[in-house]
């Protein structure tokens, strides 16, 4: 079964216009109505949704390719598994509760 995640967007730094990001950039932050009595994650906030809205005009995005993925719920599930008789087995030190492990781990393999 193949996995496919949404194709993602990313920014393309090679191709952006640092000059117009800069002059946009001081535009807008002597241009906005800054509170710096205000709190402070706010004003980071704000400084934030700047910044961001100048790289969205001047910045190029471009697609990041399809994937295939690999992990999924079953195997998360069996990880968990796996993890929780290793360390029942290291704590007892009991090697009957590693029988259980090498048949997870062999399970976990062939499905991975």
């Amino acid at each position: 079964m193949t996995w496919k995640v949404p194709t993602k967007l990313s920014w393309n730094f090679k191709k952006a216009d640092w000059s117009r990001f800069t002059n946009l950039l001081n535009n807008e932050l002597h241009t906005s109505p800054l509170n710096f009595i205000q709190h402070l994650d706010k004003l980071c906030t704000d400084i934030t949704n700047i910044m961001i809205r100048c790289a969205n005009k001047t910045n190029l995005r471009g697609k990041t390719k399809h994937y295939r993925v690999f992990w999924s719920k079953h195997l998360e599930k069996q990880k968990r598994k796996m993890d929780a008789l290793r360390n029942t087995a290291d704590q007892t030190g009991r090697t009957s509760d590693q029988t259980g492990r090498t048949e997870d781990v062999q399970a976990w393999r062939q499905l991975s």
